[in-house]
Formats: structure tokens, sequence, C-alpha cells
């Protein structure tokens, strides 16, 4: 490949990294995973069809490198965690369903962890090389996340319809009633200041 070509897909890259990154800055990890996982989703179950190109393993080696570098350059901040899911998402919109694995181990009576990704032939692909003599704590799976979310919104349509069954089953006029518009209630907090005795408040409704 080409050096502007890679610089390109680089910048694709630091992409995904940014939209990564920002997911998990303003989700719980679990949150986040499902909500990356089923934007990406689409993508990977459309990958045969559009002809997605194998993606080249060294080159996400390279560019999770090259990630770190910007870190400690300054340019961006980046974790093992945030590097490991950006390699695990392009894969999987281009069709791969590789494993996040979160590992640890105990170092001079604390815990070390670190986050990698591994193919379904079992490569693995960790920029930082760190994933030696690890025990795994927790794996993650696009798919499956994807999947149970899938289900959720399925169980939760159920449960709606049948809620709206068993309303219309008490006919026309418990409908109508319901669905009228309620009459508003005004709410309001009222205190006194600048009282000699004890502050007080009084709420009206």
């Amino acid at each position: 490949m080409d050096k502007k070509a890679l610089e390109k897909k680089h910048e694709y890259f630091t992409a995904v990294h940014a939209f990564v990154r920002m997911m998990l800055l303003n989700h719980e990890f679990e949150e986040a995973y499902e909500k990356i996982a089923v934007h990406m989703f689409p993508l990977y179950a459309s990958a045969k069809q559009r002809n997605a190109a194998r993606l080249n393993t060294h080159d996400l080696q390279e560019h999770g490198k090259q990630l770190y570098l910007l870190d400690e350059a300054d340019h961006l901040v980046t974790s093992c965690v945030s590097i490991a899911l950006t390699i695990q998402s392009i894969l999987f919109s281009n069709g791969c369903n590789a494993d996040l694995l979160i590992e640890v181990k105990k170092i001079d009576d604390k815990l070390f962890s670190h986050a990698w990704v591994q193919l379904e032939n079992g490569d693995s692909i960790d920029p930082n090389n760190k994933n030696k003599n690890l025990s795994i704590l927790q794996t993650y799976n696009m798919t499956d996340y994807a999947e149970r979310w899938v289900l959720s919104q399925y169980m939760r349509s159920v449960i709606d319809l049948e809620i709206w069954l068993r309303e219309a089953s008490k006919g026309k006029r418990h409908l109508l009633e319901r669905s009228r518009p309620k009459k508003p209630r005004v709410l309001a907090d009222i205190e006194t200041v600048n009282m000699t005795e004890k502050t007080r408040s009084y709420s009206y409704q």
C-alpha cells in the first residue's frame, strides 16, 4: 500500500477512534459498547453484499501503534480499551466478528489490566503487545450485544402491544377517555425571605 493510501486509512481509523472515545466518555462501558455494536451492526450484516474488502491485520496493528504515538505527542488521548474497541469496530463493520478481551495480571500486589482483539481464527491484534501471561476477565462480542438489543426491542414491542390490546378490550369509550387530554396542574413553590422568623416555604397545587 502506498504512503498516501495508508495515510488516508489512518485518518479514517482516527475518526472512528474519536467516535469510540466519545461513546466511552458519555456512557458506562456496557452501554457504550452496546450502542457502538448496534450502530455498526448494519454494516456487519451487509458486508458481503457490499463486497467489503478484507482487512489487513498488520495494517490495523500499525494504525493502533500510530494512535499510541499521537497520544505520547499529546495530540489525542487514547487507552488500550479505546484502541482495541476501535479495531474491533472496524473489523465488525467489514464483516469480521472478532472479540474484545479484557485481561488482568497481578504485578507486585497490583492488578494490571489490558484490552486487545482476538480474531475468529485465534490470531490477536494488540498494538501495545502486552497480552502475554494474562488471565481473561471478560470477553465482548458485538454480534451478541447487537442481537441482545434487537431482542429487547422486540420484547418491548410485544409488551406494548399486549398493554394496548388489554386497554382496547375495555371498549371504545374507555380508549377515548384514556386518550382525552387531562386538565393541567399548576405547581408552584413560594418562599418568604428577609423575615426575622425562620424562613418558611409554601407549596401550592
